[in-house]
């Protein structure tokens, strides 16, 4: 089944098979060797139930005249045995589901923001009105939460960070939504506004320095105080 590179046709060797496994286990940042996968293998053969002269029989050791021969197993009955220590024989890898993925995301803002769990869903529905409540944060939640929901919340809160980013930009020229506000940088003083995309170039054209692109189709343009 596996063959070498660098003679076609021939089988993989043991050397090649050391030097595969443990190229593998360094690139995963731990540390194993070949034999450590028969360790295992018996490992949870044993845990699963299975007698311990078919554990010896299915890792390839020879089963000694002392054996029971009443108990030497058929190939039917290992496969059968396999079959059962299966699922905790196997690895597997479990996929992150959409649920899952704005779950966590979820929990991480509102961990950030330091919520509890009724703040948090009001907050986001300030921003986003029509966002129906939902138990993310409940072990067992009494359903499971819609594709629109799961999509809704993802909104909503990519809404709740684009605010939080523009009032942080508002708030550090020294402006609110509401007026418009005379500020000093050091060297003299500046009128600012914001202004719509399309008024833009207007105001430009005017002698007005363009200062911040609020990314909601709006602009900060300011020029010298007169």
């Amino acid at each position: 089944m596996f063959t070498r590179i660098d003679a076609l046709g021939q089988p993989v060797d043991e050397q090649a098979l050391i030097r595969i496994v443990k190229t593998t286990s360094e690139r995963a940042g731990t540390h194993f060797s070949p034999h450590d996968f028969r360790r295992a293998f018996q490992t949870n053969l044993e845990a699963a139930g299975v007698p311990a002269n078919w554990v010896k029989k299915m890792t390839g050791h020879k089963l000694s005249g002392e054996e029971n021969p009443y108990s030497i197993p058929k190939i039917e009955q290992l496969r059968e045995a396999y079959m059962k220590a299966e699922p905790i024989l196997s690895m597997s890898v479990k996929v992150e589901t959409e649920f899952d993925r704005v779950k966590r995301e979820v929990e991480s803002m509102r961990e950030r923001l330091r919520l509890s769990n009724e703040d948090f869903q009001k907050q986001l529905q300030q921003v986003y009105p029509n966002l129906k409540s939902y138990d993310w944060f409940s072990p067992k939640p009494h359903r499971e939460a819609t594709d629109e929901e799961i999509k809704a919340y993802e909104e909503a809160m990519k809404e709740y960070d684009r605010q939080r980013l523009k009032n942080e930009i508002l708030e550090e020229i020294g402006l609110t939504k509401a007026k418009k506000k005379t500020m000093t940088n050091g060297n003299g003083q500046y009128e600012s506004k914001i202004v719509l995309e399309k008024e833009l170039t207007k105001y430009l054209n005017e002698g007005w320095e363009f200062l911040a692109n609020l990314n909601i189709g709006k602009y900060v343009v300011r020029r010298e105080a007169s």
